[in-house]
């Protein structure tokens, strides 16, 4: 009889492994229901251990969650901001954001979101920052390349380093989820930068764009143009968009096509934050 507990002992932790398996998996499609209900304090509450795990083995699902945890999170905090002001008077009560019971749990929970300087709420997208530490090829990578651009303002150094990483985008993700927003993106600096340094421009920012020669600038304003309308071309071909956003996207490159063609400024800049 002694001889039968070994093979016993062998059969009984094989069949438990599965279930200990299941115990470390995040609840991601409860999250999810909570998220699509508008509950999205609890919704972010299930997924917020993700964003203390070290190892990417921690839970079963911890790629997934990490992802699904900032799709949640980017349309939680998204009308805090507006919340904050209505409830507070803009603060003239004199709560502080981060001292305001609306933020409170999220600051709880390891995210940081703030006030941005013209408004609106600002997310760090904490989330996908750890889903990049965790998974350096993950599935979502296209996702997370995208998100955490760094975007470039206001001189042509920092405008440069944007466009550059936004070419890069392209020709590494050619099917990636956000192609279509960073051909816009990259479309609309270089209607920017044509717009800032075309002949005679009173921009007040030329200066910051300009080499400080009026017949390079003018050269290099045409082939901004050019560059700007290829790519509105290119969004012009498409017949559909996977979000309502990528297809405003596509309407406004067909309207701008045309508008930018007749040499008609934008007004509308992407490469300046005053």
């Amino acid at each position: 009889m002694p001889l039968l507990r070994f093979p016993i002992l062998v059969i009984l932790l094989v069949s438990s492994a599965p279930a200990f398996a299941r115990q470390v998996r995040i609840d991601i499609e409860t999250a999810l229901a909570l998220a699509d209900k508008k509950e999205y304090v609890s919704a972010v509450g299930i997924l917020a251990p993700c964003l203390k795990a070290t190892s990417p083995t921690k839970y079963s699902n911890l790629e997934d969650c990490l992802f699904h945890g900032d799709k949640i999170t980017e349309k939680a905090v998204r009308p805090l901001a507006s919340r904050y002001e209505k409830e507070t008077n803009y603060g003239r009560t004199g709560v502080q954001f981060q001292n305001w019971p609306g933020v409170a749990r999220y600051l709880e929970m390891g995210l940081d979101p703030r006030l941005g300087y013209y408004g609106g709420t600002i997310y760090e997208h904490e989330f996908l920052r750890h889903l990049r530490d965790l998974f350096p090829n993950s599935k979502y990578r296209d996702v997370y390349e995208y998100k955490l651009l760094e975007r470039g303002e206001n001189d042509m150094a920092s405008g440069q380093q944007w466009v550059d990483a936004l070419k890069s985008y392209r020709s590494q993700y050619p099917n990636g989820r956000y192609f279509i927003n960073a051909t816009s993106d990259l479309a609309n600096a270089y209607d920017d930068l044509w717009e800032i340094l075309r002949p005679n421009s009173q921009h007040e920012h030329h200066e910051y764009f300009s080499v400080g020669d009026q017949e390079t600038d003018t050269q290099r304003s045409e082939q901004y143009r050019a560059l700007a309308l290829d790519l509105y071309e290119e969004l012009t071909r498409y017949d559909q968009a996977p979000d309502p956003y990528q297809l405003s996207l596509l309407q406004d490159a067909r309207q701008r096509h045309k508008t930018l063609n007749d040499r008609k400024p934008s007004h509308s800049f992407y490469i300046l934050n005053d």
